[in-house]
């Protein structure tokens, strides 16, 4: 019996749904008056498994900025933001797949 291996474009379309699935599943918490904790849910572990890197981007946009600011990069899904500004604060995560190769 021949193993068929799963060529690399099945692989990408695979993963680009694992995230596309991964990016709408996020939480905020509330860890002081003035502190946010943003987590991104999913489970990433089948990504890693196909030989891929994770990496979250996390960008925050204060109540008077006129853009989105990255803060923190990292492989961590869950980042803390401190000394928020009072009014509306947004954030955003990116989240990129690295290939291994």
């Amino acid at each position: 019996d021949k193993v068929v291996e799963p060529t690399k474009e099945e692989l990408d379309e695979k993963v680009r749904g694992l995230v596309n699935d991964l990016s709408k599943k996020l939480k905020m918490t509330r860890t002081s008056k003035k502190s946010r904790r943003i987590t991104v849910l999913g489970d990433i572990s089948e990504i890693k498994d196909m030989g891929y890197t994770v990496k979250y981007t996390f960008y925050k946009k204060g109540p008077k900025d006129k853009k989105y600011r990255a803060i923190r990069t990292t492989t961590n899904n869950r980042y803390k933001f401190l000394k928020l500004k009072t009014g509306t604060n947004r954030f955003k995560v990116m989240i990129r797949v690295y290939d291994n190769e």
